[in-house]
Order: structure tokens, then C-alpha cells, then sequence
């Protein structure tokens, strides 16, 4: 099916389909409150955390939900991969004096990510080897149909259950194929047929590699 310009009457979507956790990302910020009250009720001790899960299982969206407060407690974050081992340790320390939570994401478990680190202080290994770690896994399937289907909603689509249940099975396991799956739908031939509409939208989902 040959590459076609976007309709001129496909719909400007500038709302983002609303924030639909799913299972793990609901565990995760249950989790994430029981360590608040607890580094609430502390008058000393580490306040990191390692939330670490492969790209697009929706860490940073987690962290961003939570608005920057959990539960009376300021939230930070920092993402390993793109913060200095020194960077990392200085955070970790100021958050702790500070008695803020520092939410430190990570795309693979903490202990690889030691072994790759080059010249990691011996200090800032022990103190990641002491702070709690979660696991968020990417979504399923299943988790993605409430978000695919919202976000049809917004570009003013209506797809069958089939329809939906074919598109979710081939996405990338990724919390923002969706939004680009519609993206490239409003962009495919409105007179082609459905199903080709559907695997030639499938085949342009081209995620990120943000958290």
C-alpha cells in the first residue's frame, strides 16, 4: 500500500487521551505511597527509590501523575541512564537531607546497570544496594484497549471489538503506540479498505525510547 497524504478533513486532536494506569503502574503507586508514610514517619535514613521496567512500561508517566507530592512528601525523580554517577549520588543524598522522595528510574535492574557504570563511587553503591526497588512491566494488550480506545474517541473513530482486539494484538508494547497508531490512521485512505487501513497504520508505530 503506497505511502498517502492525510486527509484534508482528518480531525486536530490536541488532547491527550486521559491517563488509564495499568495493573503494574496501579501496584507500583500503591507500593510507592507505603514507602512515602514510611520515609514520612523517619527523622533520618535514605528516601530513594529504584522503579526500573523496559522502555515504555510507563515509569516516567507514573512519576508524572503523582503531580510532584506523595502523600505530604515532595517528589523527584531522575532517570539513571541519563544522570552521572556523581549526579546520582549528590541526588540521592540532598533528597535525604532534604526529606524528599527521590523516584531514581531505571530500563534495566539497578544491579546491571552497576556492573555497566564506570567509576561508580563505592558510596553510591551501597546506598543503591539499600533503597527498595519496584518492577513495572510493559503493558499488555489487554491494558492497551482502554487507551487505544480513547484515543480513537479523540480523533473521532469508532472501531469494532475485532477491529480493536486486532490493532492491540500487533502494537508495540509501549504506552504511546496508541496515540500514534491514530496518528497514522488519520493519515491512511478513507477509502481503502478497513482492514488495510489497520495494518498500514500498524506498520508506521515507531516508538520512542523515553520511559
Amino acid at each position: 500500500m503506497a505511502e498517502q497524504a492525510a486527509l484534508p478533513f482528518a480531525p486536530r486532536v490536541i488532547t491527550p487521551a486521559p491517563y488509564r494506569p495499568s495493573p503494574d503502574q496501579e501496584e507500583a503507586t500503591r507500593t510507592l505511597r507505603q514507602f512515602a508514610r514510611r520515609f514520612g514517619r523517619a527523622e533520618s535514613g535514605l528516601t530513594a527509590v529504584v522503579l526500573d521496567g523496559p522502555s515504555g512500561s510507563g515509569k516516567s508517566r507514573l512519576v508524572q501523575e503523582l503531580g510532584g507530592d506523595l502523600d505530604g512528601l515532595p517528589l523527584m525523580s531522575v532517570d539513571v541512564q541519563e544522570t552521572a554517577p556523581m549526579e546520582l549520588f549528590a541526588a540521592i543524598n540532598a533528597c535525604a537531607s532534604a526529606r524528599e522522595m527521590l523516584v531514581i528510574e531505571a530500563r534495566e535492574p539497578m544491579d546491571g546497570w552497576l556492573e555497566g557504570a564506570n567509576h561508580a563511587p563505592l558510596d553510591l553503591v551501597s546506598r543503591l544496594q539499600s533503597v527498595p526497588r519496584l518492577h513495572i512491566d510493559r503493558p499488555s494488550a489487554e491494558a492497551l484497549i482502554p487507551i487505544l480506545s480513547a484515543d480513537l474517541l479523540l480523533h473521532g473513530y469508532r472501531l469494532s471489538q475485532d477491529d480493536v482486539s486486532f490493532v492491540t494484538d500487533r502494537l508495540p508494547r509501549h504506552f504511546s503506540a496508541p496515540r500514534q497508531f491514530c496518528q497514522n490512521f488519520d493519515c491512511s485512505g478513507a477509502h481503502t479498505p478497513r482492514r488495510e487501513r489497520l495494518q498500514w497504520a500498524l506498520e508506521r508505530v515507531h516508538v520512542a525510547s523515553h520511559t
